[in-house]
């Protein structure tokens, strides 16, 4: 366990982090994934406070991606996606990037 990580209480929360990343990622994509990045399943809160323009549809129980720090900020006051939900595997690198 990482006692510099932000610990969220408001959901089940993953880290993007697996123990093989160092084998193929930089030590800055290392520290950032086992830091920053968390995996999460939206809620019906989520789905029902999803209200961005042009933005694709949420469904109850898509996997989300989020910063662990930005999420207890106000929303006027995060990062621009600091919670995004990937439409696909092949689509968490542009949705984040």
């Amino acid at each position: 366990e990482n006692a510099e990580y932000a610990k969220n209480n408001d959901k089940d929360t993953y880290l993007l982090s697996t123990l093989a990343d160092g084998d193929s990622l930089s030590n800055r994509q290392c520290y950032v994934r086992s830091h920053f990045v968390e995996l999460f399943v939206s809620s019906t809160q989520d789905v029902s406070s999803r209200h961005s323009r042009g933005a694709q549809k949420l469904h109850m129980n898509q996997i989300g991606l989020r910063c662990a720090y930005c999420v207890k900020l106000k929303p006027r006051d995060r990062a621009e996606r600091a919670i995004c939900y990937p439409s696909s595997i092949s689509r968490i690198y542009q949705t984040v990037a």
